[in-house]
């Protein structure tokens, strides 16, 4: 059971809803959890301008990004983060958050294109809860490719890609979820 410490410096934002971004490091680390099938991810205090206590949960993390990582290190990165959910109570009566990695223009990423787009001119791909975009240009359904973040909208939900080079399925496999920050 995760208790909140005495001292701690809760984040204070504004409005704690979906679409909100921030910046900071974590307050504690939640083990895995197998019966909720929840695996280990960084945990974050938050409060809104009303004083309203929220907790939220780094989700969507790669295993290795995490797995077999020393909790001082993951509590002393500062990830830049965005609000994906917000969920019920916990048993302390704070509003569970759901929380992932934020994408940046000039990041890189690696994808693998899933379908055609509507236009027929691009390719789609998923990252995280982001939609990408990909010229097509040389590539089809089924590649794999390393790429640089052109643009994402406002929303942070859709993401313009800049392909770099097509890579193998198995390099992709260990490389997906891993923002690598320019």
């Amino acid at each position: 059971m995760l208790e909140r410490p005495i001292h701690v410096e809760r984040i204070k934002l504004a409005k704690v809803k979906t679409g909100v971004r921030f910046r900071a490091k974590p307050h504690f680390v939640a083990p895995y959890n197998a019966e909720r099938y929840f695996s280990k991810s960084p945990g974050f205090y938050l409060e809104d301008a009303r004083l309203k206590p929220f907790i939220g949960y780094l989700k969507k993390l790669n295993p290795d990004q995490i797995n077999g990582v020393k909790n001082l290190r993951i509590l002393n990165t500062e990830y830049d983060v965005i609000v994906r959910e917000v969920r019920g109570l916990d048993k302390q009566r704070r509003t569970i958050v759901h929380l992932e990695e934020a994408v940046n223009v000039r990041d890189f990423i690696y994808l693998e294109l899933e379908r055609k787009s509507n236009s027929h001119d691009r390719l789609v791909g998923y990252f995280l809860s982001y939609k990408v975009l990909v010229p097509q240009e040389g590539l089809s359904v089924g590649n794999c490719i390393m790429g640089m973040v052109g643009s994402v909208n406002d929303e942070n939900t859709r993401i313009s890609l800049v392909p770099i080079e097509r890579i193998e399925k198995d390099k992709y496999s260990i490389l997906s979820n891993i923002i690598f920050r320019s």
